[in-house]
């Protein structure tokens, strides 16, 4: 049983390890009928969550991944996985495009990817410039203060929101004219993450390293928290920073419905919208906007789109999976439009180049599944646990008896030099070793001998056996033995050897005297037998045996070859019990 202290070993969840993740969306501001979890629930997990660093490998069951930096937010990752040989590099939601405070996503190094699942958020569309859109969304921040009125940009809490006071923050620093006009950030939220963004400077590209040397850049000189909206003073001009960042509910919502009539005013979309959301529907400029109490509101205020977006356009995306060189992309995370598009495109490309790679696009909860050839790799291990060598086979493996790998390990073998060990799978790892190692290097594996019999009912003179035996296998010995489930000496048995063994009181009154065929773990020899058994049982004269009497006796047999007819004397009901013995 799990400690209450101790995150259990299974349903264990692993998060980047800056803090930054841990600030999951409190349900309390969900409606009950969609919500997916209590808070109660939310508190709970915590224990199961482990903190990773980027590149550092994580082995569960077998199952590796490691983590890169995604470039989406402070602390984003993307995440390389590896299953039995087959490796999946997950994106998640990516930027390759540094920005003022993060470092570009990064391409695992040295790792041949076997499949690729990527976003495809903005399917063919392509971003300007940065510096070319960071002097547009100051330009046009000053030109609606400039006229008196106010800005509203709808953000999200995290990500793009800090981004953004670290341009406005400089542009005003460079504009005195602008002191007097306020900015307001107005997130509870937002506030948190601030002091996560204050503190994990190392995570951060080098230019905000270096600006820290300094001073803090995450320490705004003319922006200000809104800490209670009651207390806001709605005169004269200002900037405004709200969440939600798609004007769904909110404070975002509440400003823009209050703002939205006058023409002084301005709407600056910053990020992506989802189609169906009022952010959506006001870049279309329509002459009213619906309220959440179901009015009708004039929109006269002027609305633009400037993409700070932290998710990879056309371009950025496209010039990933060429660098990455996967067989198998699959697109996710987009609009299914916007995502067939995106398909198309790059197979047309791949197509002109003559490459194989195959492009998918699953709906949500679809299986999708991929086919990969069953090559297999080995590593030899010493008495020692040392790595050896390394076998890499395809479907078959050859399995040689009597030898054993730690008498092999001392040297290097020569080509075509038959190796001996026993294979052992573990968490999707194959290594070969000796079986006197198996208790050490395999987790406490041991080996044991599996003895196999079968008894079939013989009604014939055993000097009849003896002389098929003889003509097929040579000299036959024959010996007594001790009751059946006696154990003898490792190497007693020999090929051909026939044994008769000493019989408890009931199986003699049942079937007489046996013989025991000992076979030394050769099971090709226990068939044989068993079909020259069962052949000559077949011959119509030697049923005239089964139920008659014979004069020659166990002497006489072994000088003549038996004669086959009808015999008046002793009948012999004998069983014959014969089997191998295999190590395992």
């Amino acid at each position: 049983m799990n400690s209450p202290h101790q995150p259990p070993r299974h349903n264990r969840t692993f998060f980047p390890h800056t803090p930054l993740q841990f600030h999951l969306p409190n349900p309390s501001n969900i409606g009950v009928d969609d919500q997916l979890y209590t808070e109660d629930e939310l508190m709970r997990s915590y224990q199961r969550i482990e903190a990773v660093d980027y590149h550092q490998e994580v082995d569960v069951g077998g199952i590796k991944f490691t983590s890169y930096n995604a470039g989406h937010v402070l602390g984003a990752a993307m995440f390389l996985i590896e299953i039995a040989g087959v490796k999946v590099l997950y994106t998640g939601d990516y930027s390759r495009e540094e920005d003022r405070h993060l470092m570009a996503a990064e391409k695992p190094e040295g790792v041949q990817i076997d499949v690729l699942i990527t976003e495809s958020t903005y399917g063919l569309q392509s971003q300007e410039p940065r510096l070319v859109k960071e002097a547009r969304f100051t330009s046009l921040i000053h030109n609606i203060v400039s006229r008196g009125g106010r800005c509203l940009m709808p953000v999200f809490a995290l990500g793009r929101a800090q981004e953004l006071l670290l341009i406005l923050d400089e542009y005003w620093e460079a504009h005195p004219e602008l002191d007097s006009i306020p900015i307001y950030y107005a997130s509870s939220l937002a506030k948190k993450c601030m002091a996560v963004y204050q503190t994990y400077i190392n995570m951060m590209n080098a230019r905000i390293r270096k600006q820290f040397a300094i001073s803090n850049p995450f320490v705004f000189k003319h922006i200000s928290n809104l800490k209670n909206v009651e207390q806001f003073e709605d005169s004269g001009p200002c900037v405004m920073m709200a969440s939600p960042g798609m004007l769904q509910s909110g404070l975002s919502r509440e400003l823009f419905e209050r703002w939205a009539p006058d023409m002084r005013n301005g709407l600056v979309v910053t990020g992506y919208c989802v189609e169906g959301t009022l952010a959506r529907h006001a870049l279309n400029e329509p002459s009213e906007i619906p309220s959440l109490d179901g009015r009708k509101i004039p929109l006269r205020c002027s609305v633009d789109y400037i993409s700070f977006s932290a998710h990879v356009d056309y371009t950025d995306n496209a010039a990933f999976i060429d660098e990455v060189k996967a067989p198998h992309v699959v697109l996710v995370h987009g609009e299914a439009n916007a995502m067939g598009r995106l398909k198309s495109a790059l197979q047309s490309k791949y197509s002109e180049r003559e490459e194989n790679i195959k492009i998918y696009t699953p709906k949500n909860c679809e299986t999708l599944k991929l086919h990969f050839r069953g090559e297999k790799m080995a590593k030899v291990r010493t008495s020692r646990g040392e790595d050896l060598f390394v076998f890499r086979f395809v479907f078959i493996v050859c399995w040689y008896d009597n030898l054993t790998i730690g008498s092999l390990a001392a040297k290097y073998p020569t080509e075509n030099q038959p190796l001996s060990g026993i294979l052992v799978a573990k968490d999707f790892q194959l290594n070969i070793m000796g079986p006197e190692d198996l208790n050490e290097l395999s987790g406490g594996l041991s080996t044991t001998v599996v003895t196999q019999r079968q008894s079939v009912a013989f009604h014939a003179g055993i000097g009849l056996l003896r002389w098929h035996l003889e003509m097929m296998f040579g000299k036959v010995e024959e010996t007594i033995t001790g009751p059946p489930g006696a154990e003898t000496k490792e190497g007693e048995a020999k090929e051909g050897e026939v044994k008769k063994e000493e019989k408890k009181e009931k199986e003699k009154e049942a079937a007489g005297e046996a013989i025991v065929l000992r076979l030394g773990g050769c099971a090709q020899i226990d068939d044989r037998f068993g079909s020259l058994f069962k052949s000559f049982l077949r011959i119509p004269s030697l049923t005239g045996i089964r139920h008659s009497r014979h004069q020659a006796t166990h002497a006489q047999a072994q000088r003549a070859p038996p004669r086959v007819g009808r015999q008046r004397h002793e009948r012999h009901d004998c069983r014959l019990r014969f089997g191998c013995r295999h190590g395992h």
